[in-house]
């Protein structure tokens, strides 16, 4: 039977690595653990590396905002600046209709959802 695991302690290892900016195999390295061992770590802790705007790399966003859910799972959250009322032009997945969708979610013109319901 395997150890149980410090989650505290695993915590405190992964947050100042995760926070330097390394790739999950390179803390995997320094740790002495497997790259699925650390990738379920960071997971399981709700950790993450701070998200880059851009592919080069030059401008680091830490905003929480960016985001849109949380790693366990958490509420959905505007970025800032969306429009609260978005409308979206859709074709209808059922009957095939064109309608406009009061969020992006919809797929289903308002009688075809009426159907079902």
């Amino acid at each position: 039977m395997t150890a149980r695991v410090d989650w505290d302690a695993a915590r405190a290892e992964l947050e100042p690595l995760l926070a330097q900016g390394l790739q999950h195999a390179e803390i995997a390295g320094r740790l002495g653990l497997t790259l699925s061992t650390v990738k379920f770590r960071v997971c399981w802790l709700g950790l993450s590396r701070p998200r880059q705007c851009r592919q080069d790399g030059q401008k680091l966003n830490h905003a929480q905002l960016n985001r849109t859910a949380s790693m366990r799972g958490g509420a959905y959250e505007r970025k800032p600046g969306a429009d609260l009322n978005e409308r979206v032009e859709r074709h209808c997945c059922r009957c095939g209709k064109h309608f406009v969708a009061k969020t992006r979610f919809l797929r289903r013109c308002p009688p075809c959802r009426a159907l079902s319901d």
